[in-house]
């Protein structure tokens, strides 16, 4: 449903720069939908690891993108189609330990304030010190990324 809202979406965005719906739907499914934006980020990530290092790399790479943003809208979706295709890169590795260091790196890190799970524990702290709340959610937050990093590391070589 969601690949399917994007590809609709961006067809009737692009209408006028490309009044073809044959080029605009071509252009749309390989080079954005399902191409390029993947192949580039999964290039990026191999470019950061080994086969040793590569949980720990993934789990601190969304980690600190969970930081400030959604784990299950915005970081899964982004980096679970990765994986695969990151082994094959890298040189080596086990799929599932890489698919389960993206889940530990990206959902240690949910209280952080400026994600969505710690933005609400923000909004519902009351009327107490929500600078300080905020401060010690923050640091939380970053905290968790190298412990997630660590962790996964140390456990899934």
């Amino acid at each position: 449903v969601f690949l399917r809202e994007i590809t609709s979406r961006l067809s009737k965005g692009l209408a006028d720069e490309t009044p073809n719906l044959e080029d605009r739907v071509d252009h749309d499914q390989t080079k954005q939908v399902f191409g390029i934006g993947i192949t580039h980020l999964t290039s990026l990530l191999a470019r950061l690891a080994t086969p040793e290092s590569v949980n720990g790399v993934i789990a601190l790479v969304t980690g600190t993108i969970s930081i400030w943003s959604s784990t299950s809208g915005v970081v899964l979706p982004a980096f679970l189609p990765t994986v695969a295709d990151l082994v094959h890169k890298v040189g080596g590795g086990d799929p599932l330990a890489v698919a389960l260091s993206i889940n530990v790196g990206s959902s240690l890190v949910d209280v952080s304030p400026l994600s969505t799970i710690g933005a609400l524990c923000i909004a519902s702290a009351g009327t107490g010190d929500t600078r300080k709340f905020f401060n010690q959610l923050l640091a939380w937050g970053v905290s968790m990324t190298l412990v997630a990093a660590v962790v996964c590391w140390v456990i899934f070589r």
